[in-house]
């Protein structure tokens, strides 16, 4: 088969597959991204696609496991890059859990360095990265400042040393 009639072939399923990819990004822009990179992997792949085989569920499997290599990529550079100092916990775990499998060891991974860190500090680090402000957290400890400061501070080199095995993997 040529790559012409190929493309025409693949073309005919972007309705559907545009569908799956809004569903798996939940967002316009990343979907229509999804879906040419799955266009684009398929023409480059298409001698593999057998012809008598599904070209639908072909493409599917090529869009969703583009779509876990594209969140495997972006969580561990978020981890690795930013590594907890400027990342907060609540987006951390959303996005560690779309890893599938590889999403629940980092999720564990993290929730266990959140639990070897002593209340006083993990306690300051979980509501400033909630998106509390020191002053906010301050008033809610009955502490400084300066203290909040401190524990977030102490929380976050903690952190880093516990999860050091992601960092790494920086690009």
């Amino acid at each position: 088969m040529k790559k012409r009639i190929f493309g025409k072939m693949i073309a005919d399923h972007a309705d559907i597959l545009s569908a799956h990819a809004l569903n798996l990004t939940r967002d316009e822009d990343a979907a229509k991204d999804l879906l040419q990179h799955t266009f684009l992997k398929a023409l480059d792949k298409y001698e593999t696609y057998r012809e008598d085989g599904n070209l639908g569920g072909w493409l599917y499997w090529i869009m969703r496991n583009s779509y876990i290599n594209d969140i495997k990529k972006m969580s561990l550079r978020k981890i690795s890059g930013r590594l907890v100092s400027d990342v907060s916990y609540a987006e951390l775990l959303p996005g560690a859990a779309q890893n599938l499998s590889e999403g629940s060891f980092i999720k564990r991974d993290i929730q266990h360095a959140l639990a070897g860190i002593s209340p006083i500090y993990a306690v300051a680090f979980v509501r400033h990265f909630e998106g509390y402000k020191y002053e906010e957290i301050a008033a809610s400890l009955s502490i400084p400042v300066g203290t909040v400061k401190r524990r977030i501070h102490t929380a976050r080199v903690q952190l880093q040393k516990a999860l050091h095995q992601y960092s790494c993997c920086e690009n």
